[in-house]
């Protein structure tokens, strides 16, 4: 069968027919499909040409008639973030927007040398690790462009000045540069050394630390950051990692590069500095792509104005802006640890679409493990396949053009610069409202909590889909960080770092203490869909205590439940059947002979007598809540 026609209708036709040919043919006779290609618009032209656009108001049509006149208020999305978007935009809505109508796209807002689009990557370690030396060699070797040795989790007992001095001097031998993380503790770790300003070692600017209580107000810089002009780096991620939204996050962001640029004064422009954020991203995809945007878009404004106020030219556009990203450990789980790996790459996908110089992967594990030569190498390799494999560096920008993506970019920048607005309208950083910083916090944080304790946001391992024989050891705390000992201040509770699998976590922890295990019988009975559909509702809830499940196929008849009870005894039993038979079932289970904790997979209408069961598990319940019940009676 050949084609030659250029009539889109008779192609269409005639590979419906080859197709058809194909079915009944079962590929055993037909002569392979070839298409002569007479029409020139087949090459030169896009095949849009044979699908015309659907105008917006048809679309409006068809959502009107299929959710209602308000179908705009039903398909609006309002995350956590300070924005609200709607389910789809069209080009009308893009081509109006400011850095859409300037240009400010592609190389525009990101330019990075031969390859449009490259990173850096850069390799996490503890200072305190004992083989740094040999994790710092193996990073270089391995791929690593840049060092980040962290003091955050450090014990103050540790000798992590000469900790330091060796990773600098090992980080040398490779000509790599070493960044110093970890906060106020970097602070402490560099107060203690005896480096000078010369050493050749990037730090964060202190403001965003003061201002959210990391430090004393009154701290004093130690000695070696007294430089006469440095690179500011700017650490977004503080905000990030205290829950607050993308909005305020970039409004802090800004706030701390105002108040360097201030600090530093007309020198912050001489010699073209390469300034630099350091940002976290998490794992909602398309917006941690905009607000990396929305911030090359934002900084040059600030630069900007001080540009005019000291009478020089304007030094910064989008493109020159320099952002450092890692991923962020907010939502790193400690139980299924290899589901962070998972969460890493979407992670790491969107720092590096939205246009980063550098990323840190975080290592998959935070407890005490022997694979830290492992993580760190899985943590290189998730940034050399999306740079080698992916190739992601070869396209500058390749969110440009992106209907939903632009408009992300430009709500997330106009709110973050009117909140950026009442920041400076009080007299900057130093002067804002604690009060109210932290009500935001606490506000936001607690959302975060709700959504994670309810499953209405799901982690992976955590709260859904859990795998409950992955025992884990905790990592220890130190019983002084390095920044409590140099400052002898402790941050507020208010701005510790957010896990949001904390609460999971603290009860799995709890049960796996118990001797011996826990064993929970998902027991579906009756009917096989609803049974199936409980059971596996079921699994995924009793499942996150870590509790040793038995879980078989089904049982044909309520006899055969309670003959399986009497077998197993198991600490726990979660009848799983459609309502009738959920009914019949509590009627006849023995009450006397077996002490298991009974739970009934069903709504609260299929259990009239609340009496009969001791937990209720169905949609709508606080998950968290009732695990911590279970919890409570298994006497964890």
């Amino acid at each position: 069968m050949r084609c030659g026609t250029g009539n889109p209708a008779v192609r269409r036709q005639a590979v419906a027919e080859r197709v058809g040919c194909i079915r009944h043919c079962c590929l055993r006779s037909c002569p392979p499909l070839s298409l002569t290609v007479i029409n020139p618009r087949m090459t030169d032209a896009p095949l849009s040409l044979d699908f015309p656009p659907t105008p917006t108001e048809d679309w409006h049509d068809r959502l009107r008639r299929d959710l209602g006149d308000d179908f705009a208020d039903t398909l609006t999305w309002q995350p956590l973030e300070g924005i609200d978007l709607r389910a789809f935009y069209r080009r009308a809505d893009t081509d109006a927007l400011p850095h859409v109508q300037k240009g400010v796209s592609g190389r525009a807002m990101r330019q990075s040398g031969p390859a449009a689009n490259d990173w850096t990557i850069a390799q996490r370690l503890p200072l305190d690790a004992p083989d740094l030396a040999d994790r710092i060699n193996a990073a270089c070797t391995g791929g690593a462009g840049r060092i980040v040795v962290t003091a955050a989790g450090t014990d103050a007992s540790a000798d992590l000045s000469a900790a330091l001095r060796t990773a600098l001097d090992t980080a040398a031998h490779h000509d790599t540069d070493v960044h110093l993380d970890g906060g106020a503790d970097a602070w402490a770790v560099i107060a203690q050394s005896d480096l000078g300003a010369d050493t050749p070692l990037t730090y964060a600017d202190p403001h965003l630390l003061r201002a959210m209580r990391h430090v004393p107000a009154e701290a004093e810089l130690p000695a070696p950051l007294h430089r006469p002009a440095h690179p500011i780096m700017v650490d977004a991620r503080l905000p990030h990692n205290a829950g607050l939204p993308m909005a305020d996050e970039l409004a802090l962001a800004l706030g701390s590069w105002s108040q360097a640029l201030a600090t530093q004064g007309a020198e912050a422009f001489s010699g073209g500095l390469p300034h630099r954020v350091l940002v976290a991203v998490d794992t909602s995809y398309f917006l941690e792509i905009a607000k990396l945007r929305a911030l090359r878009l934002l900084l040059p404004q600030v630069a900007q104005a001080y540009a005019e106020m000291h009478d020089t030219a304007p030094v910064l556009s989008p493109s020159d802006v320099t952002l450092y990203a890692e991923t962020s450990p907010r939502s790193h789980t400690l139980f299924d640890p290899h589901a962070n790996l998972l969460r890493a790459a979407t992670q790491s996908a969107s720092a590096v679409i939205g246009g980063v110089e550098q990323l840190t992967v975080q290592p998959f594990r935070r407890d005490e493990h022997d694979e830290a030569a492992n993580a760190d190498r899985l943590a290189r390799n998730t940034q050399l396949i999306l740079k080698h494999e992916a190739h992601l560096h070869r396209v500058a920008d390749p969110a440009a053009g992106a209907y939903y993506l632009e408009q992300a970019t430009d709500r997330l920048a106009e709110a973050a610069w009117s909140r950026f607005q009442q920041i400076e309208d009080t007299g900057g950083l130093p002067n804002w409202a604690d009060d109210f910083l932290q009500t935001r916090v606490r506000i936001t944080r607690e959302e975060r909590r709700m959504r994670i304790a309810t499953r209405t946001d799901v982690l992976v391992g955590t709260n859904h889909y859990p795998d409950p024989d992955t025992p884990v050891t905790p990592q220890a705390t130190p019983s002084a960080s390095p920044a409590q000992q140099h400052f002898h201040h402790q941050p507020p509770a208010w701005v510790q770092p957010l896990s949001l699998s904390a609460g999971y976590d603290a009860l799995r922890l709890r049960v796996q203490q118990l001797e011996p295990r826990p064993t929970a019988l998902i027991a579906p009975v009756g009917t096989p869909s609803m049974r199936s559909a409980r059971a596996t509702f079921a699994r995924n809830i009793v499942g996150c205590l870590g509790l040793r499940l038995i879980e078989p196929l089904g049982y044909d008849s309520i006899d055969d439940a309670i003959d399986a009870l009497h077998e197993h005894t198991p600490d726990v039993v979660v009848w799983c059947a459609d309502d009738d038979t959920l009914a019949a079932l509590l009627d006849q289970a023995p009450t006397d002979t077996v002490d298991a904790i009974t739970i009934a997979a069903a709504p609260p209408k299929a259990v009239p007598n609340a009496q009969a069961v001791d937990l209720l598990l169905h949609r709508g319940a606080p998950t968290l809540q009732r695990l911590r019940q279970l919890a409570d009676a298994l006497g964890a």
